[in-house]
């Protein structure tokens, strides 16, 4: 459906369980947590203290919400 965009599965020590980064044309546009587990995936968008070239902050909503779910089935390990 959508060209250009990746789901990466990661971790850091700002969260205790991995989450889901999705990246549109190259660029971060938003985290997918599952801290508080698979039934309360947490959506986090990129902060100010970001370089901007490197995030973006616009996508189609019919393309948001495929990718949203595409990133919470890959959680899940469905993906």
């Amino acid at each position: 459906m959508i060209e250009q965009y990746e789901i990466i599965i990661a971790s850091d020590l700002e969260h205790d369980k991995v989450f889901a980064e999705i990246y549109y044309h190259n660029k971060l546009l938003a985290a997918v947590s599952q801290e508080e587990g698979l039934d309360r995936l947490k959506l986090e968008f990129p902060g100010p203290d970001l370089v901007e070239s490197m995030v973006t902050r616009e996508v189609y909503v019919e393309e948001f919400f495929w990718l949203l779910n595409k990133a919470a089935r890959k959680l899940a390990g469905e993906a």
